[in-house]
């Protein structure tokens, strides 16, 4: 008994720190879309040529594909907390009640959500 309530009490902890890791990669995703955004901005506003800035533009947006794909990678690790809640009979969406994702399309994408 005392150990399925540790099991179940570091559940709850590793969900937590799920939800909040998928929160940070969102924000993440918001901030670096902004800077893009206004980087690309300023150039228009200063008048300035297109070729001004364009490789940080390149790089910016390799870092947000990466963040993308490292989102993508956390979403697969998500549902693996799923599938091995699920073998040990535990209730899936502690914390936020969010729940977890059921499976994921081959190419990484969420197929369904619970």
């Amino acid at each position: 008994m005392i150990k399925r309530q540790a099991l179940f009490s570091s559940a709850s902890d590793v969900a937590e720190m799920v939800v909040t890791n998928e929160r940070a990669f969102d924000e993440a995703i918001e901030l670096q879309c902004s800077l893009i955004g206004r980087t690309s901005r300023a150039r228009i506003d200063a008048g300035l040529p297109a070729a001004i800035c364009h490789s940080a533009l390149e790089r910016m947006t390799a870092a947000l594909s990466a963040t993308v794909l490292a989102r993508t990678e956390f979403l697969a690790a998500h549902a693996a907390f799923a599938d091995m809640a699920r073998e040990l009979r535990m209730p899936t969406g502690f914390g936020s009640g969010d729940g977890c994702p059921d499976q994921m399309a081959f190419d990484g994408n969420l197929r369904v959500a619970a």
